[in-house]
């Protein structure tokens, strides 16, 4: 009975905490240390990831180029060029076959493309750059 007279004395005061508070530790905020890509890999990679850009880029820019002109795939050289480019367009497929037929749509889905892939080869680009190991010299 002495016990809970001497727990209901302990009564707390306006302002104290209902438990034992218990100090938060500090953590010194640490330094990721991502993977490194030497600078000749990553001079290599730069260089591929630029041959493809540039690749995709003018085959998409002739196939722009042979829509806007309203040339179809009537001889081996358009036809070539349309097949060409053809893997790169998949991407907004619209039922569009390798030639396609000369709608605005198609046309406009191509132009589009020009600037999704330069995006991306952009971003692969500056990817391989924020892995680059630099020299402190």
């Amino acid at each position: 009975m002495e016990d809970k007279i001497k727990r209901g004395n302990n009564k707390k005061k306006k302002g104290d905490t209902f438990y034992e508070a218990i100090p938060a530790t500090a953590v010194a905020p640490q330094e990721i240390h991502l993977p490194k890509i030497g600078v000749k890999t990553a001079d290599f990679l730069e260089s591929v990831v630029i041959f493809f850009a540039g690749t995709v880029e003018v085959l998409l820019t002739i196939r722009v180029l042979l829509m806007l002109f309203g040339i179809n795939g009537g001889n081996l050289l358009t036809y070539l060029l349309y097949a060409a480019s053809y893997p790169f367009v998949l991407l907004l497929n619209s039922g569009q076959s390798q030639i396609p037929e000369m709608t605005n749509k198609v046309l406009y889905e191509n132009i589009a493309l020009l600037f999704i892939y330069f995006v991306v080869f952009y971003g692969l680009i500056k990817v391989i750059n924020a892995f680059r190991e630099r020299n402190n010299n």
